[in-house]
Formats: C-alpha cells, structure tokens, sequence
C-alpha cells in the first residue's frame, strides 16, 4: 500500500501554466457541486455523488472553468470503475477526469477515513491531452482509495498541476500508481 499526502505536478513540454497557479490553490473558495450540473445523490450529506458519471457530465457542462467546483463523494461508497475496450469505457463509472479548478473529495472532511473506494476498472483519475481547453491547474483530489484497478490508478497522458491529498493507492502486481 502507498500512501501520499503531494502536490503532483505532470509537467510536459506542451504545457503552459500561468505564474499564480499555486496561490489560487489556497485562495479559491469553491462553489457547491449541486450549483453545476445534472446534481448530486443524497446519502447522509446534504449533497454528494454515489456515481462519477454524473460529476464527468457536470464537468463536460461548464462553462468557465476559472470558477472553481467542487465534487463531494458520498463517504462509505465504493465506486466501481469502467473498462477500456476497443468499443469504449464498459461497465462502471468514468474515472475522474479533472480540469483546471476542480475539487474532488471524499465525504465532508475530505478523509481517506471517509472511505471512499475506487474499485476495478481500468483507471482512476485520467489526465488526457486536449481534453478541455483550459490547462490543468487549482485541481485536487483528496481522501480517495484507489484498489484493484487493472491498469493505472493516475494515468497521466498531459501536463497539469494537480494535488493528491490524503489517498491511498493500493497497488497489484497487475497494476502501477
């Protein structure tokens, strides 16, 4: 098991970011996930989301990515992932696709204790070129376990800034963090 509490830079020839990147990463204050998008599950929160498709929508729906979001994760939910074929993502929830400003956490807290899960599938969190058109800044994902996953718990395709706080990556010998 690896446990990482980081600010994970993927940094790549192609990628610019601007000079302030880290200063709006403490001085953003976040609007509610329910204030963007399709809206989240009620379990035991006033609002978070038992299903990733749902905050992969929302996410492909803003409008400005400068406004910072945040996606609160019901706690105690384990959330299987999809697999990549060659007919596309089969089977599960979309893996995390972060863009500039997005917050994703698990429960209130934002505690691996929470114990929010991902299981199965191919990846995690997917970093891919050309995926929005703002670079990849002010991004975190806080208190998530990654487990089981076939290929990539982080797959890392584009650069960006984004930090890991709190997660808890529990590697196979099939799989790489």
């Amino acid at each position: 098991m690896m446990r990482f509490v980081a600010i994970a830079a993927f940094l790549f020839a192609a990628s610019t970011f601007g000079e302030n990147a880290n200063a709006a990463l403490s001085e953003n204050t976040p609007l509610v996930a329910s204030e963007q998008g399709s809206g989240p599950s009620h379990r035991g929160l006033a609002s978070c989301y038992t299903n990733l498709t749902e905050i992969f929508v929302s996410e492909g729906n803003v409008v400005d990515a400068a406004v910072p979001r945040t996606y609160t994760l019901c706690a105690n939910t384990e959330f299987t992932l999809a697999v990549f074929t060659q007919q596309g993502l089969v089977g599960g929830n979309q893996p995390i696709q972060p863009m500039a400003n997005s917050h994703y956490k698990c429960g209130d807290s934002g505690s691996s204790s929470n114990n929010c899960t991902f299981v199965s599938g191919s990846v995690g969190v997917a970093i891919a070129p050309n995926a929005y058109s703002e670079p990849l800044v002010n991004s975190t994902i806080q208190g998530i376990t990654f487990t089981g996953l076939n290929l990539y718990g982080v797959a890392a395709q584009a650069g960006g800034q984004i930090a890991f706080i709190d997660c808890i990556f529990r590697v196979s010998n099939s799989s790489i963090a």
